[in-house]
């Protein structure tokens, strides 16, 4: 073997050499490539998961509101009622089908309606309803209150499970 014969085998050496380290490098690479990806990964789904969290104690919190208010004052308004609303208009994207929140939080609205007009005509002018009519209003006002004063427990059930960290 002569001289250049040497060389030759020597810069081939060296060359395979280079190439095996530049893989080995660009292998670490790529592993903490696909740990960095795994993490950022991780990291969105817990942004998401927060940003839901916020988004759905939102939507509880403005039941909660709404009930409290509406027992406060004895009744509710056209305004309490379109801010409910408003502030719930969501729930249907942010909790499964299966828990119907839509739809306990339409039930709410209905009766938050019902309590309004019952009380308007029990305070618009009493001395026009007859007795019978005035019971009857005070009767299902009662009632009404006593289902709104209700759902403070109910909501905590319904909410629970979605708002554990």
């Amino acid at each position: 073997m002569n001289c250049s014969e040497l060389l030759m085998l020597a810069l081939t050496l060296a060359l395979v050499l280079i190439t095996a380290f530049y893989a080995g490098v660009t292998y670490r690479i790529l592993r903490a490539n696909e740990r960095s990806v795994k993490a950022i990964r991780d990291q969105s789904a817990e942004l998401i998961q927060l940003n839901v969290y916020e988004k759905r104690l939102k939507v509880y919190d403005a039941i909660k509101s709404f009930i409290g208010g509406s027992l406060a004052l004895g009744t509710t308004d056209d305004d309490k009622l379109t801010e409910m609303l408003s502030e719930t208009r969501h729930a249907k994207f942010l909790f499964p089908v299966d828990e119907d929140l839509k739809g306990y939080i339409d039930t709410l609205y209905r009766k938050g309606l019902d309590l309004e007009y019952k009380e308007k005509e029990i305070r618009a002018e009493p001395q026009l309803c007859t007795r019978e009519r005035l019971e009857k209003l005070l009767e299902e006002s009662s009632k009404l209150k006593d289902w709104f004063n209700s759902q403070y427990d109910i909501i905590d059930k319904k909410f629970r499970k979605y708002l554990q960290l």
